[in-house]
């Protein structure tokens, strides 16, 4: 590297800036006391700023919620997490950028049917934390248990009374289903939760009612009741498929007697 001379920088500044500025940036001159003065004030401020943070009323000792997060889903284990992150920790790290708030962002990420979770109130160690939820598109039961589809996730859920999504579309798995695991991602491999509930709406108007179970893989649907069952083909038009359904009703003598029908070809049924 090139060590610039005292004359490049006269030439750059002039003669007579050049002497203002070493004048008064040499040591003992005005303004290389006021620099310092105001560099020792900036880390005094900062040391008592954090200080006074981290005192011990600012501790973390108990964390409660409030009613309305409980009562709108009492999911223990969530709120075992929440506490955990919280505990121990500092109310300034509560705040946003600081490592408490961090791990609440990948909490919410790994939480689909989190919508959020802030910090309602500080007082005498203890913190209160208001956790709100969200309902999924639709709902998957497998093997008993429940699943909330989350756009492109999934998230099992609660199989109490405060089920998240009571009132959204319920579509069932095959009990035979292999390599599921509790996230059950890899149902919607071939179709998206969008698609999914699109379907689920036009199935609701069938002449055929009942039950409906979507089967990964072979892309199909099945709506079946203790008297018949229908097979559909998720990857073809159902609204086509249900006026095929409509046509072997209207026209087929003993049509409430079948057992099976499969409309999925949308040329030549298979009844039985």
């Amino acid at each position: 590297m090139i060590k610039k001379s005292r004359g490049y920088y006269k030439s750059k500044i002039g003669r007579w800036g050049y002497r203002f500025l070493h004048s008064v940036t040499k040591p003992g001159s005005l303004l290389f006391y006021v620099i310092g003065l105001i560099v020792v004030v900036g880390l005094v401020l900062s040391r008592s700023i954090r200080s006074r943070l981290y005192q011990p009323e600012y501790l973390i000792k108990k964390v409660l919620f409030t009613t309305g997060s409980i009562a709108q889903y009492n999911d223990i284990e969530l709120f075992d997490q929440i506490i955990q992150i919280y505990s121990g920790s500092y109310y300034s790290t509560t705040r946003i950028g600081g490592t408490t708030s961090n791990m609440v962002e990948k909490l919410l990420s790994e939480k689909p049917y989190v919508s959020s979770i802030d910090v309602s109130s500080f007082s005498q160690n203890t913190l209160i934390v208001d956790v709100s939820f969200s309902s999924p598109l639709l709902r998957f039961r497998y093997n008993d248990k429940y699943y909330g589809i989350y756009q492109d996730k999934t998230a099992l859920l609660l199989s109490t009374g405060d089920l998240l999504g009571q009132d959204k579309p319920l579509i069932l798995l095959p009990l035979y289903l292999s390599g599921t695991s509790e996230s059950i991602s890899g149902v919607l491999y071939n179709i998206s939760a969008e698609k999914l509930l699109y379907d689920y709406l036009l199935l609701q108007t069938s002449p055929i009612q009942g039950s409906l179970t979507y089967i990964p893989g072979g892309e199909k649907y099945i709506i079946w009741n203790p008297n018949q069952r229908v097979y559909l083909n998720a990857k073809k038009d159902i609204a086509q498929q249900l006026l095929l359904l409509y046509t072997l009703k209207n026209n087929y003598n003993g049509f409430e007697n079948l057992k099976q029908i499969d409309v999925g070809s949308l040329v030549n049924p298979i009844i039985k």
